[in-house]
């Protein structure tokens, strides 16, 4: 949260952004530090409220928004590591990276074949649509950071309440 919180004020929107939010989230999302949880429930509504302010221009905002995270994330004490590192590395990390962020559910690759891959996230059918099209932009822009380009996320669920993320590049 502090990093989205620092995008709004490094645009000036930390106020118009408050005010949309009921006072108690409000609270919360001001008083986060880097190490608390969050419920997702919230975050989706955060992430909601931001996406649109950060990012008008864009017609996904909410990805706009996930890209500019992993940005933010991957590009400061792990700078050294992302330039160094493949696709196909961090692929092999979303388990590790899914379980130290979240408190439920399953990501793992599960396919993948040249330029491609598909990743699953499984044991999470309630996981919000506004964290899954955020999901979809920080994995794009994880992915970029590896030197890929034309880098594709398409997002769907399954019958048995899977969430697939197939992702291609160049």
């Amino acid at each position: 949260m502090v990093s989205l919180r620092q995008a709004l004020r490094n645009r000036g929107l930390e106020h118009t952004f408050a005010e949309q939010l009921e006072p108690g989230l409000r609270e919360r999302f001001e008083a986060a530090l880097a190490t608390d949880w969050m419920p997702v429930n919230e975050v989706a509504t955060l992430y909601a409220t931001a996406a649109p302010l950060l990012h008008p221009e864009r017609a996904l905002p909410l990805r706009a928004l996930g890209r500019e995270l992993a940005r933010t994330h991957l590009t400061g004490i792990y700078r050294v590591l992302m330039r160094l590192a493949t696709v196909e590395m961090i692929v092999a990390q979303t388990a590790r990276l899914w379980s130290t962020y979240n408190g439920k559910g399953t990501l793992r690759a599960v396919a993948a074949k040249g330029s491609a891959v598909r990743l699953t996230l499984s044991d999470y059918p309630e996981y919000p649509a506004a964290v899954r099209e955020s999901l979809c932009g920080y994995i794009a822009g994880a992915v970029e950071l590896t030197g890929a380009t034309e880098v594709r996320v398409v997002q769907e669920g399954a019958p048995d309440g899977t969430w697939l993320f197939d992702v291609t590049w160049r």
